[in-house]
């Protein structure tokens, strides 16, 4: 699956952490875990335009992201899932859509 071989970056400027998830699904999220100490994080870019098989609780609970943006438009996939959108706002985290929101800038400072 070509959405198992994508990049994930954290970003870290000052205090300020952003994890950008790529395509990254629940199973890629668990070998994340396990592999390396993620911090709480700021900023999350939800993975696969918030579909159900990514952005696992597990994942919430060690990021804590504050705000997350899901990269989305008209599909016919359902993306982003109800169940994304009800785990981000149980893990406390404002949420933009490009969908709803359009463009979203993130300034620092």
């Amino acid at each position: 699956n070509d959405n198992e071989n994508g990049l994930s970056v954290l970003c870290s400027y000052w205090e300020y952490d952003a994890l950008v998830t790529g395509d990254m699904s629940i199973k890629t999220e668990e070998r994340l875990l396990d592999s390396y100490f993620l911090p709480d994080i700021e900023l999350l870019f939800v993975s696969h335009h918030g579909s159900a098989y990514s952005t696992s609780d597990e994942l919430l609970n060690a990021l804590r992201p504050e705000t997350a943006i899901i990269s989305v438009g008209r599909n016919h996939y359902g993306h982003p899932s109800d169940i994304v959108l009800t785990r981000l706002k149980n893990a406390g985290s404002e949420v933009f859509r490009t969908d709803i929101n359009g463009d979203v800038t993130v300034r620092l400072g």
